[in-house]
């Protein structure tokens, strides 16, 4: 046999390299394309066709508008999706707080949809109706948000995939009155409050997991008696001193699971914070820093539980 020479051993390795692309074309072809080459600009889906939002009466209340970055008289409710680049599948729908009066988006919205996306989650924002709608007899309070986040939540599951990856999972997370939501459709899933519309209303609405931080009037309009074990697990964050929503609301919301055996579920009570302070990096001047923790303390939750 004759010793390889300079130009049979070139012409190997050509056909190995040849071959070695061909096996990733052949390997990138067969899978999903990856969500870090699609364009992860969020982008704005409305919830119910025009003229069909539930209960509503066109022209009760102003046009809807954005100033200092909170929401003000919404009629048209909707929802923001932020695509992580790297997302895992894992969706989770925010809703931002204002005491069922305005939505404090910036800081309890878009700010989560940043920490939730660095976390390879999708995050879908729930701009909802406000201000507080008026009693409708057979209606529980705050049903007005309620059927918002009913629909935003048949929505993500049905078209999840169009947007870039089918959701395997779907949580809820909400602050103050927001948090009131979350443990609302956590324990009020199991019927739309609102006429069918399409086939996303044929799928559940309950979330497959929540997130609770300083949650307002649950205690008040007992959603904690609401609670049995079909509710989700729910990780939660408050502080004792809180002037806007009392701790026992985490509290109290907390011992209902661990009485229903919601496992796994999680209380972090801090001594100081006060309210509305949302992950502390949107006009947060307070000294307590302890509180800020509650972002690493949900991620590590989350984490622990397959979520991430």
């Amino acid at each position: 046999c004759q010793p390889p020479t300079l130009l049979s051993n070139m012409a190997l390795l050509a056909l190995q390299v040849v071959l070695a692309l061909c096996t990733l074309f052949a390997d990138s072809n067969s899978a999903a394309p990856s969500l870090a080459l699609r364009d992860a600009t969020p982008f704005n889906v409305t919830l119910f066709p025009k003229g069909q939002v539930p209960n509503e009466k066109p022209g009760a209340f102003p046009p809807e508008r954005y100033q200092n970055d909170h929401y003000y008289d919404v009629s048209d409710p909707a929802i923001t999706v932020h695509m992580a680049p790297n997302g895992n599948g894992t969706y989770v729908v925010v809703a931002p707080g204002g005491g069922y009066n305005d939505l404090a988006y910036a800081k309890e919205g878009a700010d989560m949809a940043t920490w939730l996306n660095s976390l390879n989650v999708h995050a879908v924002v729930l701009k909802y109706r406000c201000p507080a709608r008026p009693d409708v007899a057979g209606l529980p309070y705050g049903w007005w948000a309620l059927q918002d986040a009913q629909r935003a939540m048949g929505i993500v599951r049905e078209k999840s995939a169009s947007w870039g990856q089918n959701a395997s999972k779907v949580g809820f997370i909400g602050f103050s009155a927001g948090g009131h939501l979350s443990a609302h459709i956590a324990t009020a899933w199991q019927t739309r409050l609102y006429k069918s519309i399409d086939a996303a209303d044929a799928l559940s609405c309950r979330p497959d997991f929540s997130l609770l931080v300083y949650p307002w009037k649950v205690v008040t309009y007992n959603l904690t008696g609401l609670i049995d074990s079909t509710t989700p697990p729910a990780f939660l964050a408050q502080a004792q001193d809180d002037p806007a929503a009392n701790c026992e609301n985490s509290l109290f919301y907390f011992l209902g699971l661990k009485r229903a055996k919601v496992f796994p579920s999680e209380l972090h009570l801090y001594p100081h914070g006060g309210h509305g302070y949302g992950r502390c990096t949107v006009d947060y001047t307070e000294p307590w820093q302890e509180v800020c923790t509650w972002p690493e303390r949900a991620a590590l939750w989350m984490s622990v539980n397959g979520l991430l």
